[in-house]
């Protein structure tokens, strides 16, 4: 799954904001009567001189300006400072002056008029690549792209307003509460700022919410994937039969078999799957704590697929018997070099002698050089073995019991 989505979203409504500059010098603002828009920001500018921006009283007549808002600053004498800066989030008219001395009787007086911005509402269906926002009053829902999947993934988040701009949006899975901007530009385009990220810019979408939801995938019977399951592609490369197993039980629990050929056994590894959505994303926790994203479905053909650190992997339902499996863990280490196995003749033509160090009771895998199995069988001390049917090459010959265990290679003339 992309994990990016707790970081999408965010606010009602804001305004495409704009910054305009006021210079102030002896006796006057320039310039001295600008017309701005609702959330627009001014920054004044001292020129010259010992001067303030006051909104609150008229320093000529003492009487209250009586604008939709008042602002007041301190005075500033240091050339090319900022007196001032002010947000207009209330539209209206606005009048204001320097309070230094006599600067506003010698004509330092200026006026300011905020025209009201039509709230540009962020409800509708937008478009992201191949990604869509659903956004309605009380929910968002994003529909991503998953491309292993070819549909999109569809996650619900309910979300409330704190204050103008900015909604908390709420993830149920995870627990987080976040806050993000958003807004819709001049141009009609939703604007969303996640945190720390760059800006996103999503358009309004031609497709309406039904077209959307019937891309959707489709939902998992996660009960479908209780069983016992062997491993036959990793990859598109088909596998050797009897290498990787694995058991999920109804709680999430799943056990491993992986065959070590080296010292034939299984490496037997216990994990939990944590499925968060109804679309086969999942959370894989092993033993040591390490946590893996992954994906995994039960396809068309009821085989079980997963995508774990970008490897895919097809898994048939199977039947076995987990002890019958050699723990790796529970296998005393030895000695192999002292073990080992006379092969002759090699190269050969019609018939092998096999004769090993250890007798008793073996069983006998023979394999082409890519480790396909092309026969095995079990004898005792030592066998004979037909290879007038094989092609010339070259081929391994594994031998092994439950306490040890031996390969090798014999060439076919």
């Amino acid at each position: 799954m992309r994990f990016y989505l707790f970081f999408i979203l965010s606010s009602f409504f804001s305004f495409s904001q704009v910054t305009h500059t006021v210079n102030a010098g002896m006796f006057y603002y320039e310039p001295a009567n600008l017309i701005i828009n609702q959330g627009d920001v001014v920054v004044w500018i001292n020129d010259q001189g010992f001067h303030d921006v006051n909104g609150e009283v008229n320093s000529i007549t003492n009487e209250p300006f009586n604008n939709p808002e008042t602002f007041d600053s301190p005075a500033t004498g240091e050339v090319g400072a900022e007196i001032y800066t002010h947000t207009f989030n209330i539209s209206g008219f606005y009048n204001y002056d320097c309070s230094v001395g006599t600067h506003a009787e010698q004509g330092m007086v200026g006026t300011i008029t905020v025209n009201p911005v039509e709230e540009n509402f962020i409800e509708g269906i937008w478009s992201f690549g191949n990604d869509f926002l659903h956004i309605t009053e009380n929910e968002i829902t994003i529909f991503f792209y998953e491309d292993k999947l070819d549909c999109l993934i569809e996650i619900p988040y309910s979300y409330t307003s704190s204050e103008p701009g900015t909604i908390t949006l709420i993830d149920s899975y995870y627990g987080y509460t976040f806050d993000i901007e958003i807004f819709v530009d001049n141009n009609g385009d939703l604007n969303i700022l996640p945190p720390e990220e760059d800006v996103e810019i999503w358009s309004a979408s031609t497709l309406d919410i039904n077209s959307i939801t019937s891309m959707t995938c489709s939902q998992i019977d996660y009960s479908q994937m209780i069983g016992q399951w062997e491993l036959t592609s990793m990859n598109d490369v088909n596998l050797s039969e009897g290498l990787h197993y694995m058991e999920i039980f109804g709680n999430g629990t799943t056990i491993q078999y992986d065959y070590d050929v080296d010292n034939n056994c299984y490496e037997i590894t216990e994990l939990t799957v944590d499925f968060y959505n109804e679309f086969g994303e999942a959370l894989l926790t092993f033993e040591d704590g390490v946590e893996i994203d992954a994906i995994i479905i039960i396809n068309d053909s009821g085989e079980l697929a997963a995508w774990v650190n970008d490897q895919e992997e097809v898994w048939n339902s199977t039947s076995f018997d987990p002890l019958s499996f050699s723990d790796c863990s529970n296998v005393s280490l030895m000695d192999f070099e002292e073990f080992d196995a006379s092969i002759f003749p090699n190269p050969a033509k019609d018939n092998l002698l096999v004769e090993l160090s250890h007798p008793g009771e073996y069983e006998l895998i023979m394999m082409n050089i890519d480790g396909k199995k092309i026969f095995d069988g079990d004898f005792k001390d030592a066998c004979n073995v037909d290879v007038s049917f094989l092609s010339n090459g070259v081929y391994l010959v594994h031998i092994f019991n439950s306490e040890r265990s031996i390969i090798k290679t014999i060439y076919i003339e």
